[in-house]
């Protein structure tokens, strides 16, 4: 047989606003407040202004932390990333690590088939 199955994740390109966004809201079956976005791609400000948005909603699977916390010592020590330049864009790497930092622990996660809790 000839078929694999492929997964493309490449981890240091950039990711889109509204692509992401687009992909929340998709999973929390929300349409939140505009958040108008300015760049076309995501900056690592507005992935945290995104989480901080997303974890007020019922069911958030981000968990809420003080917004004093995210600068470049929690970037370098705490997550492990470098490059800390709030205005840049995010690579989908760092979203990764981003978001696994600010989900609530899996083992605490009801996830079905199609990613939604339950």
């Amino acid at each position: 047989m000839n078929w694999e199955n492929k997964t493309f994740f490449y981890p240091d390109s950039t990711i889109s606003a509204a692509e992401v966004e687009q992909n929340l809201q998709s999973y929390f079956n929300a349409n939140p407040e505009k958040n108008n976005l300015k760049n076309e791609w995501l900056t690592i400000r507005e992935a945290r202004k995104l989480i901080d948005q997303y974890s007020k909603f019922p069911g958030a699977i981000f968990k809420q932390t003080p917004q004093h916390t995210f600068d470049e010592t929690f970037w370098k020590d705490t997550l492990q990333l470098d490059n800390f330049i709030a205005e840049r864009p995010i690579t989908r790497k760092e979203l990764a690590v981003l978001f696994v930092h600010y989900t609530a622990s899996f083992a605490d996660c009801r996830i079905n088939f199609y990613g939604k809790n339950y």
